[in-house]
């Protein structure tokens, strides 16, 4: 017999860091999903305006916790290279506004003012719109954290030959010298200005610079010191022309649905009792089950127009359900809606291939619901409910 010990098979770091946070994102997005559902609902039937700011305050942290998480997740894939571009023509100015409109929320809480100098047309400009989104939204909340109330941040762009500029400034903390260097370090937490040590995870900031790099562009910080403020520019190539202007225009917001057949299939009690209790409340006619199975044999009575189908099931993954509904050709006009806490690009490939019609990643915005489901409706021509 030979001796000698055994070769242990190791994995690298960064590839266990990823699956760990991948499976730690899917457990936490969860529980937001009822905490938001929850909310919009108490927010449809307040009428005290200290309810309302409670309301505020749950919204503004559930979509900062969703933030964080998909940092988490987007910073070890960036790590291992597993990040790529969905490139489209898109307006910039038009991607910029929505970002503020997002920050809007928390600017005011914070009693801080922000201003922007965007151009007054449009200016459009081949890249992954959702990801020169994340970008700027990392920026605008970097100089938010960091900027004490009454302080100032702007947002300004400006296009030069064939380069694009972004820049966030503020009026904040500043960065001392010697952390100017690491601020950019992905999972390194750096000191801002007089704090005795870090007070945030350093993910936004790399992950930012990282999206900068794949567009062929840089993303650079400046800063004169603590106390002093400190600007972030974002530079991207600016090359070619629309093949098709204005063919990726964002879909007027939260438009509604006529009155469907909605079920709801997620193992998450209340996770579909709340997302039910609004959707009935918005007109819906809808029925729930909690695994697979159920939902098969729920389908075949109540006929729905839309499945809202998580991928995450006890007994049967949404896939299979999924790929089980598509071989049935009495069912061929339902429409699939995946309902999950899984955000890769992966999982929205292999959703598509089984045959879902949508895709949401949890905690889900009930009005990007009621957009998507407009849009089926609009496109597919799906039946209402008939009472």
């Amino acid at each position: 017999m030979m001796s000698g010990k055994r070769q242990k098979s190791v994995r690298p770091k960064s590839q266990s860091r990823a699956e760990f946070l991948s499976l730690l994102a899917h457990e936490l997005r969860n529980p937001l999903g009822p905490i938001r559902h929850s909310s919009t609902f108490l927010r449809m039937v307040a009428t005290d305006e200290k309810q309302g700011h409670a309301l505020d305050i749950i919204d503004r942290q559930v979509t900062h916790l969703a933030h964080l998480i998909d940092d988490l997740v987007d910073g070890a894939r960036l790590e291992r290279g597993l990040v790529t571009l969905s490139r489209q023509w898109v307006d910039i100015a038009g991607i910029a506004r929505h970002a503020l409109q997002a920050i809007q929320a928390r600017v005011d809480a914070q009693a801080l003012h922000l201003e922007a100098r965007l151009p007054t047309g449009d200016v459009q400009m081949e890249c992954d719109p959702v990801r020169v989104r994340q970008t700027i939204d990392n920026l605008l909340d970097n100089a938010v954290t960091y900027t004490p109330a009454g302080g100032t941040i702007e947002l300004a762009i400006e296009v030069r030959d064939d380069r694009l500029s972004i820049r966030v400034s503020d009026n904040g903390m500043g960065i001392p010298s010697g952390s100017l260097p690491h601020v950019f370090n992905l999972f390194s937490a750096v000191r801002r200005g007089d704090q005795e040590r870090a007070s945030r995870l350093g993910i936004g900031l790399a992950i930012a610079r990282s999206i900068a790099e794949l567009h062929g562009g840089t993303l650079e910080a400046q800063s004169a010191g603590v106390g002093r403020g400190s600007t972030f520019t974002l530079t991207l190539p600016v090359t070619g022309r629309p093949g098709s202007p204005g063919s990726h225009e964002t879909p007027v917001a939260n438009a509604m649905p006529p009155t469907l057949r909605i079920l709801i299939v997620e193992d998450n009690v209340d996770a579909a009792e709340s997302l039910a209790t609004l959707l009935t409340l918005a007109g819906h006619r809808v029925e729930q089950a909690h695994t697979a199975r159920a939902a098969l044999a729920v389908i075949a009575g109540f006929r729905p127009a839309v499945v809202l189908l998580d991928i995450e099931l006890p007994d049967l993954s949404g896939y299979e359900v999924a790929e089980c509904i598509r071989a049935q050709q009495e069912l061929r006009d339902l429409r699939l809606v995946a309902l999950t806490a899984y955000g890769s690009a992966e999982a929205r490939v292999r959703a598509q291939k089984a045959g879902f019609d949508g895709y949401l990643v949890k905690p889900v915005d009930f009005g990007s619901l009621n957009d998507l489901m407009a849009r089926l409706v609009a496109d597919d021509g799906i039946r209402p409910a008939d009472g």
